[in-house]
């Protein structure tokens, strides 16, 4: 993410935004957000204090913000999905089905003509 912003400043693009990265775990949030964190977990010797993306947060450089695991684009992405969740991720992205648009345009019609052919057909005559 902070790659991006590099990115967007070399190019001189203003983006206009705080980079914002949403979570659905809230350990790791109190873990990058708490003054003093407190992590519960069974493996030993983790400093805190040097977790990259603490100090990332600290300085302002991103923004952590909370979000349910079931509105969670990225889930799409990095688990497997029952159809029923696969159905929520493409509304999700505004994915839409283009097969009837593709179709229209590559099945070919009486004569042996599809659209595109009599477009281009139409066009040439002018």
């Amino acid at each position: 993410m902070l790659w991006w912003a590099r990115f967007f400043d070399n190019i001189d693009l203003d983006i206009d935004q705080s980079l914002t990265a949403y979570c659905d775990n809230l350990q790791t949030i109190g873990l990058l957000l708490k003054d003093s964190p407190k992590l519960v977990t069974k493996l030993k010797h983790v400093d805190i204090q040097q977790h990259w993306l603490r100090q990332e947060t600290a300085k302002g450089n991103v923004q952590i913000e909370w979000q349910s695991t079931t509105e969670m684009v990225a889930d799409g992405l990095t688990k497997p999905l029952t159809i029923q969740r696969h159905n929520i991720f493409v509304k999700m992205i505004n994915m839409v089905d283009v097969s009837s648009r593709v179709n229209r345009l590559t099945t070919p019609k009486l004569g042996g003509q599809n659209e595109s052919d009599k477009d281009d057909e139409e066009e040439r005559e002018a």
